[in-house]
């Protein structure tokens, strides 16, 4: 980096700087003003230390405060923030644990190590982070001490960051640890922990276990054995014995080790496994298919992709990469058209690392999904795969305010059409989520648009209204993060830095938000102040020009709405903006509401339905276009009157208006309920579980209830045993939830499973007596063993 670029860097960094301390004396919320403290501490610049340190000292609740403070490696905050740790009222002390464990310096492991005995386990578990970051011989010996945490939280996290470290010191310890620790489950996870070392010295362990009684540390010993460095007799001689074990993931777990060293002698064992009926037999032999050579597993491979079972398909698609190319591209095109979302996620994001993939099939997909996962992984497809006619399709989702989404198809479009293409879209976008705005700066600041970075310090230090102040930080934010990377900056920008202009205009330096002078004739103009609404007179606010490149757009209140950087693909341009004539803007007449509208939705809010029924059925009956809400109203109350059929008619005409309304969707998912119309019930439900549509806590405890079931009853078993899996695990009294949930697992055979979820709904209190003649009859079955 040259001095020319070093000196920018300073000019901006200074200019933020000051910008943000005059801020600070500004009457601004709490909150505004520590973000503001830790974007000055990201500035970096010395003389900000003593600013940031008062700060934390008389604000040490804040977060911010805390991570601007540790930016500074000075002894006096260090020495601060470790008497905050000693006090155990203090605030956020799990934070400041990890803030100091960023210092990576190696006196602290001492005076950190305490506190992996603190009574607050959040705090012992980011002591052992901090440790762990900090690294070293001495840091490997104190989390050793601490291994037998009762929290097992705490104590798997100790052991895995242990075997991250691999410190062969620490090795002896572990030993004497397994060998004292009587918890079976416990020490299963401590030799999968361990096997991470690859050591031989813990051979005997592996051996130990590989003949003890528990599956679960037999499974986890066999796969330990088969990582190691040893002779390939030795591992066959320990191993081959465990190939036809009842238990599947034992079973498993010897195939793979023994694939590793013969793939062809095993081939039929890994045949009977896709032959199963067992579905977790069959995903063992997905994920084994992805660790070992595949030249002569394609047919096998082929079988799983086209499973019956999701979650082996999913598996087996995950596993793809492992194969050959055109097997790969014959599989996915088959993936893409799966039924599941997840696996045409899956078996997009394979495609996209694939260079010569074809785009056609995931062009129609950009255009069909609407779920976020899938659309960004489509979006993603196109940013490592930049194709014109791609750039239609990618137009369409410019509205979508999902910030994921927003992300991944600004990335697409700036691979397709460069910094153009993004300020073509950028009108387009949602620029009052302060998110938004961040990304897009982001995306052109990385292309060498140097100029928006410098706009944007510009506009920040003109900026005095807290909402708008706050839209920007998160931009700066991560444009003071591009800085930080110096040499290893995106190259555009970089020589955008480098670059030496001939006529080089100089940074302004900030100026209060007050009218400015008039310019002299020889004197070059600097970058106009944006207008503030004010109490001002409007002639006086008029001689403020104009910026063509920023429009805040704060309303009549002036500090009531975020601003947002509407025209920021403009932002950069070398022209003034020209002085623009005050259009005073026609006086609209307020819209006529009908009487049976008011009355309606009076009756309505008080709970009197039968007459909000009447006025708005008046409606209905005068009005050629009533506002769409009265369908929602009419949809609810006819479902609370319990008149079902009704209340879906209303229902389904709201959501043709608008598809996405969160409750009328819920609503008309129980409506469904109530008509036994599962197939609807399921389409809705499952656009809340895949977070098409946002759900309260509540919400999502009824809609898993209510699917769960409604998958069991179409015989969609593995879904339904899947989503109330998760739902009786929080509500293990639910008769209802066992009942079902014992019944999709009879229909997958899983009879001993199915017996003890019954056993166990048979003793909760049942809703209804239903449920429990229900639960009697599936008992029979299950003990007789067939329907």
């Amino acid at each position: 980096m040259n001095e020319v670029a070093l000196k920018r860097i300073k000019e901006l960094r200074e200019k933020i700087t000051t910008a943000v301390a005059g801020n600070l004396g500004a009457t601004f919320a709490e909150s505004t003003r520590a973000r503001l403290t830790l974007l000055l501490a990201e500035a970096g610049l010395p003389h900000s230390e003593g600013i940031v340190f008062s700060y934390l000292q008389n604000h040490p609740e804040q977060e911010e405060a805390i991570i601007a403070g540790n930016k500074f490696g000075s002894e006096e905050i260090e020495t601060f923030l470790l008497g905050l740790l000693k006090q155990q009222r203090s605030a956020h002390r799990d934070l400041i644990v990890e803030q100091l464990g960023m210092r990576k310096k190696a006196d602290l492991v001492a005076r950190l190590q305490p506190y992996l005995a603190d009574a607050d386990r959040h705090v012992r578990f980011q002591t052992a982070n901090a440790l762990f970051n900090i690294g070293g011989k001495d840091a490997a010996l104190a989390l050793c001490d601490f291994i037998s945490d009762p929290d097992e939280w705490i104590s798997m996290t100790i052991l895995r960051l242990l075997c991250i470290m691999r410190e062969l010191d620490s090795i002896p310890i572990l030993i004497e640890k397994y060998h004292q620790d009587e918890d079976l489950r416990r020490k299963a996870l401590m030799i999968s922990f361990l096997a991470r070392f690859r050591s031989v010295t813990l051979l005997p362990i592996f051996d130990e276990g590989i003949q003890a009684r528990d599956a679960r540390l037999r499974a986890n010993s066999i796969e330990a054995i088969g990582n190691l460095s040893l002779p390939p007799d030795d591992i066959k001689n320990r191993i081959e014995q465990h190939l036809h074990d009842p238990n599947n993931r034992i079973r498993a777990n010897a195939i793979l080790a023994i694939a590793k060293l013969e793939p062809e002698k095993i081939k039929p064992e890994i045949q009977e496994m896709v032959a199963s009926n067992d579905v977790q037999l069959r995903r063992s032999a997905a994920f084994i298919l992805g660790m070992i050579p595949s030249d002569e597993y394609h047919d096998l491979g082929a079988a799983l992709v086209a499973d019956k079972s999701e979650v082996v398909r999913k598996r087996m698609i995950q596993s793809l990469r492992n194969f050959s190319s055109e097997f790969v591209f014959n599989q996915l095109d088959l993936a893409l058209s799966d039924q599941n979302k997840w696996i045409r996620k899956h078996a997009i994001d394979m495609a996209a690392r694939l260079s010569k993939f074809p785009h056609k099939k995931i062009l129609g997909l950009l255009k069909t999904e609407r779920a976020a996962p899938n659309l960004e992984a489509c979006l993603n497809f196109f940013t490592f795969h930049p194709i014109e006619e791609s750039m239609n399709a990618i137009k369409l989702h410019v509205k979508d305010r999902r910030l994921p989404v927003v992300k991944a198809l600004l990335a697409a479009v700036a691979a397709i059409g460069g910094v153009e293409g993004v300020k073509s879209v950028a009108p387009r976008l949602e620029q009052r989520d302060p998110q938004v705005i961040r990304a897009l700066s982001e995306i052109l600041i990385k292309a060498g648009e140097r100029k928006i970075l410098e706009d944007l310090v510009e506009r920040f230090s003109q900026l005095k209204h807290e909402n708008q102040v706050e839209a920007l930080i998160p931009s700066l934010s991560s444009s003071l993060k591009i800085l930080e990377q110096g040499d290893s900056m995106p190259e555009p920008l970089l020589k955008s830095f480098e670059k030496i202009e001939v006529a080089e205009r100089p940074l302004t330096p900030p100026r209060p938000a007050e009218p400015a002078a008039e310019p002299e004739e020889n004197e070059e103009p600097g970058l106009p102040i944006p207008e503030e609404v004010s109490e001002k007179p409007r002639d006086e606010a008029r001689n403020v020009e104009e910026p063509a490149e920023l429009d805040l757009d704060l309303g009549e209140e002036g500090d009531s709405e975020i601003p947002g950087l509407l025209s920021l693909g403009d932002l950069g341009g070398s022209g003034m903006a020209e002085d623009k004539p005050v259009v005073k803007k026609p006086i609209r007449e307020k819209p006529r509401v009908s009487p049976h509208y008011r009355a309606g939705l009076k009756y309505y809010n008080v709970g009197k339905y039968k007459k909000a029924l009447a006025e708005f059925s008046k409606l209905l009956e005068t009005e050629e276009a009533p506002p769409a809400n009265v369908f929602l109203y009419m949809g609810l109350m006819q479902c609370e009157q319990e008149n079902y059929e009704q209340a879906r008619d209303y229902l389904q005409t709201f959501l043709g208006k608008d598809p996405n309304h969160s409750k009328a969707n819920f609503v008309l998912g129980k409506v469904y309920r109530q008509l036994k119309l599962w197939n609807g019930l399921i389409d809705i439900y499952e656009k809340f579980v895949g977070g098409e549509l946002e759900a309260s806590p509540k919400m999502k405890t009824k809609i898993y209830h209510d699917l769960g079931i409604a998958c069991v009853l179409v015989a969609h078993y593995e879904r339904g045993a899947q989503l109330l899996d998760s739902l009786i695990k929080l509500h293990p009294e639910d008769a209802e939830v066992g009942y079902y949930l014992a019944l999709a697992h009879f229909h997958m055979n899983k009879i001993s499973s199915a017996s003890q979820i019954l056993h166990q709904a048979s003793k909760a209190p049942a809703s209804n007596k239903r449920i429990s003649k229900l639960i009697e009859a599936l008992a029979v079955k299950v003990r007789s063993g067939g329907i």
